[in-house]
């Protein structure tokens, strides 16, 4: 899979859990590849729980304990790079 086929994937989870959460009534928020989901209150741990369980099923990986951190999920741009780089390992 292509690092842009994951990016709208990914944006996708992330809108979507934005929504569930938030309600259809809120406005849309707007965020930026790089921007901190956690730190910009785009989700919160909760739907952090919830990108994560979605980057699973989605992508068909296998995420480790260890490898739940801000530094994999954060923001766009490291959540892609953090899928393609475990899609990588498991054709190995």
């Amino acid at each position: 899979m292509e690092l842009n086929e994951i990016r709208e994937v990914t944006r996708r989870i992330i809108l979507e859990i934005i929504s569930s959460n938030n309600g259809a009534d809120k406005n849309p928020v707007k965020f930026e590849d790089e921007d901190s989901l956690i730190d910009s209150g785009i989700i919160d741990s909760i739907g952090a729980v919830q990108l994560i369980e979605e980057c699973i099923q989605n992508f068909n990986v296998l995420i480790h304990p260890a490898e739940l951190s801000l530094e994999n999920f954060d923001t766009v741009d490291r959540i892609c790079q953090f899928i393609q780089s475990k899609l990588v390992e498991d054709q190995q």
